[in-house]
């Protein structure tokens, strides 16, 4: 009787979807279980168009919604500064100075590791590498703060958290959704779900708040570094008549986002990107390094500005983060 309420007479019955997704919930939890929920989602909007019905009262949208973009725009007018042209040439230095260190860092686990184990050839955890780039790299570029990942090695809690939580909050709350087991599960995981958000969310607040401390209240203007951080680019916009203005839990907020698309996207799309390259199959490395070194003739002509017009290096980014969203 529920489904055929729900397929033929509820308000909803005549939007876009799968007839199954109308009815249950059951297709959408799994796929967020094995992790294809969104490859699956541009799979629905391809065949149904940018709206597609969700049971009970739900849609899976491919654009905002139009109330919501005055306020996306405003916090956009405010961050995008940091994020233009003239402020990544102005971060050059900085940005080439620790992918000199991640080259350096894998060449002495190599070196390392060759020593220890007399053979040929040597195994390096080159994700782990990358997570400390990744990471140690946004907290510079968007508070000027160092994290040290890459002098000591080592995962800092939270960006150890930042892997597993992420994953066990989408399965948690997948599960906590399942009919009747869904309210035991959410009895069980709440306490774990909000410490763990918290200490994600706590860990942001806490750069943001030592950046704003950094800053020169005496003339109320950005403190100026030889670098340029992120948020020089921000409370530079803030001090500007009609400048567009984050309060400080926008900022909070903002913070957490930037340094987990900076942090953990970067190093999975990289990690991505480097094992299609090494397995072997195909011509995609051979290409990229035809491109790379057809383009440099020495590592001192290599900027930001012009690996960005590497057209094959971006399309394999592009594809990495096709396969790895």
């Amino acid at each position: 009787l529920r489904a055929t309420y729900l397929l033929l007479i509820h308000p909803l019955h005549n939007h876009p979807g799968p007839w199954h997704w109308a009815i249950s919930d059951l297709p959408r939890l799994l796929h967020i279980l094995r992790g294809t929920d969104v490859h699956h989602a541009h799979h629905l909007h391809q065949n149904h168009g940018p709206i597609v019905r969700l049971p009970p009262q739900r849609h899976l949208l491919l654009r905002p919604l139009p109330q919501r973009r005055h306020a996306h725009r405003g916090r956009q007018r405010a961050l995008i500064r940091g994020f233009s042209d003239r402020a990544l040439r102005d971060q050059d230095p900085l940005i080439q100075k620790h992918i000199n260190k991640m080259i350096l860092t894998i060449h002495q686990n190599l070196s390392t590791t060759h020593l220890h184990n007399h053979k040929q050839s040597s195994t390096i955890n080159l994700l782990d590498i990358l997570i400390f780039t990744a990471f140690h790299l946004q907290a510079e570029l968007t508070f000027g703060e160092s994290l040290h990942l890459l002098d000591s090695h080592a995962y800092l809690p939270w960006v150890r958290a930042a892997f597993a939580g992420l994953k066990f909050m989408a399965i948690s709350g997948a599960l906590a959704q399942l009919p009747f087991l869904g309210p035991v599960i959410q009895f069980l995981i709440y306490k774990t779900l909000r410490r763990t958000s918290r200490e994600h969310f706590q860990f942001s607040v806490d750069m943001v708040n030592r950046r704003l401390d950094r800053q020169d209240t005496h003339t109320c203007t950005a403190t100026r570094y030889p670098t340029p951080d992120i948020w020089h680019f921000v409370l530079q916009q803030q001090e500007r008549d009609g400048g567009a203005r984050l309060s400080v839990p926008e900022m909070d907020a903002n913070a957490f986002a930037i340094m987990l698309a900076g942090g953990e996207t970067v190093a999975s799309v990289l990690s991505g990107l480097f094992y299609h390259l090494l397995d072997g199959e195909g011509d995609a490395y051979d290409r990229l390094v035809g491109e790379i070194r057809g383009r440099f003739k020495r590592e001192e002509g290599v900027t930001t500005v012009r690996v960005a017009g590497l057209r094959y290096l971006n399309a394999c980014l592009n594809e990495s983060m096709r396969l790895y969203p």
